[in-house]
């Protein structure tokens, strides 16, 4: 069964109440998914810590694919995430990690406080371990992602939140529907990847059956009387065909007929 991991660093509880719709959007497609927090190393954090199982790089390779559930700390992600990305070495060296797919979703405390940045920071190191980066978009997501009656995160590039500076804003039901969506659409994607591969190449028909020893006599007779027939073709082509001229009269009839040839021929 197709198995997807919602890891997730949350502080003040956005990217976890996010990671709920996420994991709903995910498991309406039919799939397995798990989740799983990145330990704090933060010695203030606002809420209390989440009962999640801690995943490990090892953990993290027995699945298809991966959401990460990621908030912005001046742009970029938080040291608690780059710490435990700084212990998959062993998975960049032995391609662990090669060819799963992965997504994101984000928080920030505020407008252009680094939503995009974040993802685009994340996918120098899914490119590194050779990870499959799959967007949100716009198809499955336009009327959210482009409602402009309602102040709300989230772009093509995954789900996302706005906290407030104090973290006191609460994840709206637009950004939850958006957060399905990814969810939903992240694991169909995995899904089909990860499918039966009936019909892929190395799968054609198998050869014809090669003739029974019944049929060689005819299938030799026939051989025979094609060959005595392209004889008697090439024979007659020959008598047919007129007399090469000598290359001594050639050259005496181009020169007396005043005719150049050459590598340098000027027209």
């Amino acid at each position: 069964m197709t198995k997807i991991a919602v890891v997730v660093y949350s502080s003040y509880n956005h990217i976890l109440s996010l990671s709920k719709s996420e994991i709903e959007g995910a498991r309406s497609a039919g799939v397995q998914v798990d989740a799983f927090q990145i330990p704090s190393s933060e010695p203030l954090d606002a809420s209390a810590k989440s009962n999640l199982p801690e995943i490990t790089p090892e953990l993290l390779t027995q699945y298809d694919g991966v959401l990460f559930g990621v908030p912005t700390r001046f742009g970029s992600m938080p040291y608690a995430v780059k710490a435990f990305i700084d212990r998959t070495a062993s998975q960049w060296t032995t391609g662990g990690f090669y060819g799963k797919y992965v997504g994101v979703f984000v928080s920030t405390g505020t407008p252009n406080g680094g939503q995009e940045t974040t993802v685009r920071n994340l996918l120098s190191i899914f490119t590194h371990h050779g990870m499959l980066y799959v967007p949100l978009g716009y198809r499955d997501a336009f009327p959210e992602i482009t409602d402009l009656n309602e102040f709300h995160g989230g772009s093509p590039w995954g789900a996302g939140t706005y906290a407030g500076a104090d973290g006191s804003r609460q994840v709206t039901d637009l950004e939850h529907k958006i957060a399905r969506i990814q969810g939903e659409q992240f694991a169909k994607t995995v899904l089909k990847a990860t499918s039966s591969t009936a019909g892929a190449p190395g799968t054609a028909a198998p050869a014809p059956k090669a003739t029974t020893s019944s049929s060689a006599p005819a299938t030799k007779a026939s051989t025979q009387a094609a060959n005595t027939t392209a004889t008697r073709a090439t024979a007659d082509a020959a008598a047919a065909k007129p007399a090469a001229a000598p290359a001594a009269a050639v050259k005496a009839e181009e020169k007396k007929e005043g005719r150049c040839f050459g590598c340098c021929v000027i027209s």
